[in-house]
């Protein structure tokens, strides 16, 4: 709550403290009662346009672009872009586009599949448990991702995890087909 309403009034006090620019260019209303259980703390309206910072009973702040509310910040702090009830602290309904980078910190990596004391499954059990559950290990089903969402760093990591597995299935293979190689070599040889 605290910090709900630090946001609103640092932000608040910034929109203010330019008012006599936006004077000029917005028919502005500040501390409006709206009739629906809402304080409308700020209204400006530009060539049809109206914006309107509201602040209801709950604590919670909302952004809104000619009555549609764009941007919702929870008492909890989680905040929602096109959506009114943010279950995340980000929460947005639509795409997200970043010019540069998206950084995420996991708490693991999968690269200990390489560590000697790491026990590779059969490829014989881990193709039955593919054939038998119908996707990858480490990633989830596809009615799981299609009823909750695709979590992706969990994604990321169950593919690189797979990746570097196929790795070492691929290194057996090449080692078992240089042995059969090299015992048809000597069988041949010994014709």
């Amino acid at each position: 709550m605290k910090k709900s309403v630090l946001l609103i009034s640092l932000f608040l006090g910034f929109v203010f403290q330019f008012n006599s620019v936006l004077a000029s260019e917005f028919s502005i209303n500040r501390f409006k009662k709206d009739t629906v259980r809402t304080d409308t703390v700020f209204s400006a309206i530009r060539m049809g346009t109206e914006l309107k910072f509201i602040l209801n009973k709950q604590g919670e702040f909302g952004v809104m672009f000619n009555e549609e509310k764009v941007i919702t910040v929870l008492s909890d702090g989680k905040t929602g872009f096109g959506t009114d009830n943010p279950q995340y602290k980000i929460d947005v309904c639509g795409s997200i586009r970043a010019s540069e980078e998206i950084i995420v910190e996991p708490n693991g990596w999968c690269d200990f599949v390489f560590n000697d004391e790491y026990v590779l499954e059969s490829l014989h059990d881990r193709l039955s448990g593919i054939y038998i559950d119908k996707h990858l290990p480490y990633i989830k089903a596809e009615s799981d991702i299609m009823e909750n969402g695709m979590p992706v760093t969990e994604t990321i990591t169950g593919l690189l995890r797979n990746v570097e597995e196929l790795y070492l299935y691929i290194g057996e293979l090449e080692l078992r087909i240089n042995k059969l190689e090299e015992e048809n070599r000597v069988l041949k040889s010994e014709k």
